[in-house]
Formats: structure tokens, C-alpha cells, sequence
């Protein structure tokens, strides 16, 4: 299934099986910051902007950026690592393929798959939690295939 165009924006990243978000912890600008499954914020709450993402298309790619609204930080796999429950973390940008991301529709076409643009694991909720402050990860997957809840994203314009 071939990769497609999305609008530049900030946009919520939220679980198809949880209804939990994408949120940087405590919205921090320091490198290495932990990437959590949240309760989705309202968008007047005071600590929404950790759980936004301006989604960007690289030039003459078909992956893009996703750097947290709040603190400039970019969606990033922990060293290009491809084993299984490599932690996505905040970081400065680097311009490096680890923070570069394909995002497919599922072949259901109702959620999205997220890969990362290094090494082709994808973005996963560690066993599907709704707890906050469940841990994301990279992790191997079926790609559009995937019936898997842990790595079918809804990509919401805030």
C-alpha cells in the first residue's frame, strides 16, 4: 500500500484500540524525554501541548517529521535501534532517519500504521495499555496488514 500525503498541522496521534494520545512527558524540551500513551487533554487544558504534533512532509520524501508542539522536540527511536521495545523519546533534531517517519493507511483503511524511517519497526503501544504513562516503542510489525491495536494510530487534526 503505497504511502500518502498528509497536510502539515498539528494533529493529536491517537490509539485505535485505547483512545489514549501520543504525550511527551510533561511537555520537556530535554533530550531523551519518554514518549507515553495518555488520557487525550481537552483542548483548553494547560498541559495540551504535550500531546501535540506538527506532522511535516520532508521534502522529496515520503516520510515526515513529527515534532511536539510544545517543545520543539522531535519524534525519535532511540539510537536507529530496530529490537523490539526500543523507547520513541523527544529529541533536538538531528536531521537523522530515526526521526523520520512513513505513515500507511491499514488495508482496512481505517487507522494508520507508523514507521520509523530507520529501521522499519513501528510505533507501538506496549501491550496495548491505557494506563497513563504507557510506554511507546518501536516494534516489528505487519505494516498495513496489521490487525494489531498496539500499532493502528488515528491521526487527528487539534
Amino acid at each position: 500500500m503505497a504511502a500518502l500525503t498528509i497536510e502539515t498541522g498539528v494533529y493529536f496521534i491517537q490509539n485505535a484500540g485505547t483512545g489514549t494520545v501520543l504525550d511527551l512527558t510533561n511537555g520537556s524540551s530535554a533530550n531523551s524525554t519518554k514518549v507515553q500513551g495518555f488520557t487525550k487533554r481537552e483542548l483548553n487544558d494547560v498541559w495540551v501541548s504535550a500531546q501535540l504534533w506538527i506532522i511535516a512532509q520532508v521534502p522529496g520524501t515520503d516520510e515526515y517529521t513529527i515534532q511536539n508542539a510544545n517543545s520543539r522536540t522531535y519524534l525519535d527511536l532511540t539510537g536507529s535501534n530496530i529490537q523490539n521495545g526500543t523507547p520513541l523519546i523527544g529529541y533536538q533534531p538531528t536531521g537523522n532517519p530515526n526521526q523520520r517517519w512513513i505513515i500507511k493507511r491499514n488495508s482496512t483503511n481505517t487507522a494508520y500504521v507508523i514507521g520509523n524511517g530507520a529501521t522499519g519497526t513501528f510505533v507501538d503501544l506496549l501491550n496495548g495499555g491505557s494506563a497513563n504513562g504507557t510506554t511507546v516503542n518501536g516494534w516489528a510489525g505487519q505494516g498495513p496488514a496489521t490487525t494489531n491495536p498496539h500499532q493502528l494510530w488515528h491521526i487527528v487534526r487539534a
